[in-house]
């Protein structure tokens, strides 16, 4: 359901712009697309800050380049005043820069201007979005408060522990446990909740309590004694605890009144019930001559049965519901219980009525009436999650063996208490004529220079205190960026530290000089998109107004021209924009994207031919653009001249090191065969001469070339070459493990740099022992 169904009130947006023409525009667009919008503009920070103080809004639009004060600024000013009022920048100054700084800021949502009246559309489904989530937000912090209100509100106490080395540490106690054990909340809380109210005499009950529950034992009412600061009482203990055995919530009767007990525990059970939900456990009972068994609501769940749905489950049924792998065990299991009074406890894979397959854990143990088993009672837990996590440790375990030994262009280090290396492995040790040897078992003043091994170990000192570290070192003639981390164990104690040390000496050159082309080509695109675009913008509504108004043949010449300056502009601000660095290589495999491209060229009695099925490392829209600009160019060229495109074709084919695309047509002449790759160059009354220059860019900015011949046919021929030059950035997931397999921290990420035949060797290592992939940011091919 759209927000314009659901909602029936008012949308007040608040639209802040200091070109005024525009934002009147923008609105009276805003509210053709949605009735709901009521919107006001305001031409200034100081003004909109006035509207916002004198009005309610459900939403604020705002430009970025304003006089005085910009819309980074504005921005700050809402949120100290209301941190939830969705607020959009809709800017004509668009760059990573101020997007970066808007989010930093608090930003809802960050929307550049462009042409057309489509845009509006566009603003007014990010309006509705921002309202939507916002309100959707405030009634999950509802929610929440609901939450907390009914477990302050409830009459029995409780408290909710998480386990820490087998004691339950206190986490947060209602205000019945105050009343009742006597205890403030600052004054247990953090604290073991046995240390307060266990006595010394049952402090063994209380632990076999907690091991059970840990151990994901059925969730049973038990009645104990417990100390409160008056004495003394009687209590009905029970517990609720978390799928993962962290912790839960602990219920306490007070039934030294049994008078009151039947009331109590009536709703106690309806609360332990949705609990037992929350913590993916259930409990079960059979009965040895009957084969009859009687489920909890947890035990349907997991089983994936409606508890209302006629289903009778019997030790037959039940065990039917096992992966037939595991019925044997499972049945082998509850025999040697029913028969011997043997209480197991096994793991297995359960097949649901909704054919899902999960992992469980099962525990049964006998029930006597005297000297004779009569009933076999116990638990089913869903740990699904737990066994995918020790399957993937496991796969980690073996993944990351060889990653040390393979670290690509750089060195890796882990360094024990004593600042001994443990480990070390990497390509640049090799590079340094060193082993690994030369590092395990000494420290950095034993293998490098006095300066260089004093501030490694300051950064290993650092990491041993919590604080990771990155810092630039030269070491023979090379830069490197070194970072320093703490390895942490789960009880979140360090006992290592690793080192990653990368070699970056050219990527540290390269990046000088993208910066230096690319503040250049930022302030070029920021007066094209900001100073430009407005005005055009305006032009083209009112252009909408007056098709509306009147009926002239110069409005479709009005419209051609204005739709000439946009296309300019594009392609103006996309020749800037080609030369910075890629955002998403990775593999692209060039059949699937010529037929791709082919289908988005209007291509009419043209036919193309695929000769070719590689796979190229490459920000794939970029890629796609120099397709598909070359095709278009082909056929609309051809179409010039005596309508020749009756029989166009047009060619993708491999070359050694590259690719090219051909085509059939009139060609190109010699002499102008270096002048197509310059701005402006066009030999078409529609073109804008952009076209084959913003291909160029497109290639080199992978580091590749391009270069223009004759096609076989007497068309034109355009190879790309280089292609295995290619370099770039990747990312590692790492784990380490001890000499028993156990991880000593995983999931660390490491940013490495590797060219083509560094890539080529890593990647020949098996798919189990190594996990590389494309770095989503930052990345530079060169």
């Amino acid at each position: 359901m759209t927000l314009n169904e659901e909602r029936t009130d008012t949308i007040r947006v608040l639209h802040v712009d200091d070109q005024l023409e525009f934002a009147e525009m923008a609105t009276t667009f805003l509210e053709r697309e949605n009735k709901q919008f009521d919107t006001e503009t305001a031409a200034s920070v100081a003004d909109g800050l006035t509207h916002l103080a004198d009005s309610s809004f459900d939403c604020v639009v705002s430009d970025y380049d304003m006089p005085t004060q910009d819309g980074i600024e504005f921005l700050r000013t809402v949120r100290q005043k209301d941190p939830m009022l969705p607020f959009i920048l809709y800017t004509g100054k668009g760059s990573e820069e101020v997007a970066s700084e808007a989010i930093s800021a608090g930003v809802t949502d960050y929307l550049q201007k462009s042409s057309g009246t489509e845009q509006y559309k566009l603003l007014a489904d990010r309006i509705t979005n921002a309202v939507d989530q916002s309100q959707t937000e405030q009634r999950v912090h509802a929610e929440q408060q609901r939450f907390h209100t009914l477990f302050d509100c409830l009459s029995q106490p409780t408290v909710e522990v998480r386990y820490e080395a087998g004691e339950p540490i206190i986490r947060q106690v209602n205000p019945a446990f105050e009343d009742v054990f006597g205890y403030a909340p600052d004054t247990v809380v953090g604290d073991s909740l046995d240390a307060h109210i266990v006595s010394d005499d049952r402090t063994h009950e209380a632990a076999a309590f907690s091991q059970h529950d840990q151990a994901g034992g059925r969730p049973e009412s038990r009645a104990v004694t417990r100390q409160t600061t008056d004495g003394p009482r009687e209590f009905l203990l029970q517990n609720a605890v978390y799928g993962d055995g962290s912790g839960g919530f602990a219920m306490y009767t007070d039934i030294t009144d049994r008078s009151q007990r039947k009331e109590t525990l009536e709703r106690t059970r309806e609360l332990l019930r949705h609990t037992e939900q929350l913590a993916e456990v259930g409990g079960w009972e059979a009965d040895i001559e009957t084969d009859e068994m009687r489920w909890t609501q947890g035990t349907y769940a997991i089983h994936d049965i409606d508890p209302d749905g006629g289903f009778e489950p019997s030790i037959e049924t039940g065990i039917e519901f096992y992966h037939p792998d595991d019925q044997a065990a499972v049945e082998t299991a509850v025999d040697k219980c029913r028969t011997h009074g043997t209480a197991y406890e096994i793991e297995s894979r359960l097949m649901t009525a909704e054919d899902e397959q999960k992992w469980v854990c099962i525990t049964g143990k006998p029930i006597y009436d005297g000297d004779d088993i009569v009933k076999i009672r116990g638990a089913i837990c869903d740990i699904t999650e737990i066994q995918t996590r020790r399957q993937e440790l496991l796969a980690l375990n073996q993944q990351y063996q060889t990653l040390v030994k393979n670290f690509p262009n750089g060195a890796v280090y882990l360094i024990d208490e004593d600042l001994e290396y443990v480990r070390a492995g990497g390509e640049e040790l090799e590079q340094a004529d060193m082993s690994p040897a030369d590092f395990e078992g000494h420290t950095p003043h034993d293998v490098f220079p006095a300066e260089l091994a004093d501030e490694a170990c300051q950064q290993y000192k650092q990491a041993f205190n919590g604080t990771a570290t990155a810092a630039i070192q030269e070491y023979r003639g090379e830069r490197y960026q070194a970072r320093v981390t703490p390895v942490r164990t789960d009880g979140d104690e360090i006992t290592h530290v690793m080192a990653v040390a990368q070699n970056i000496t050219e990527y540290v050159e390269d990046k000088r000089e993208l910066q230096r082309q690319n503040a250049q080509l930022d302030e070029f695109a920021s007066v094209v998109s900001h100073d430009l675009r407005n005005p055009l913008s305006v032009a083209e509504g009112n252009l909408e107004f007056l098709r509306e108004e009147c009926d002239s043949e110069r409005i479709n010449d009005i419209d051609s021209a204005l739709t000439r300056i946009d296309d300019l502009i594009e392609d103006l601000l996309q020749l800037a924009r080609t030369g910075k660095q890629l955002k998403s290589p990775g593999p692209v495999n060039l059949a699937e994207l010529s037929q791709d491209c082919w289908q988005n060229v209007e291509t009419p009695n043209a036919t193309i031919y695929l000769n070719i099925d590689g796979t190229v490392r490459a920000d794939r829209s970029r890629l796609a653009q120099v397709f598909e600009n070359l095709m278009r160019n082909a056929i609309e060229h051809t179409d010039q001249d005596e309508g020749k495109n009756e029989g166009v074709t047009i060619t993708v084919g491999e070359l050694h090191n590259g690719f090219f695309i051909e085509d059939d047509g009139n060609g190109i002449p010699v002499d102008e065969r270096d002048d197509v790759f310059e701005a402006g160059y066009t030999t078409s009354k529609q073109g804008t001469g952009f076209g084959l220059p913003i291909v160029r860019r497109i290639i080199e900015a992978h580091g590749w070339e391009i270069s223009l011949t004759g096609g076989s046919e007497g068309g034109a021929r355009f190879e790309v070459t280089g292609i295995e030059s290619n370099r770039g950035e990747w990312v590692v997931l790492c784990s380490w493990f001890d000499e028993t397999e156990r991880p000593l921290w995983h999931s660390t990420t490491l940013v490495i740099r590797a060219t083509d035949r560094q890539r080529d060797a890593w990647e020949e290592v098996p798919p189990c022992t190594a996990q590389l992939c494309q770095c989503g940011k930052d990345v530079i091919s060169m």
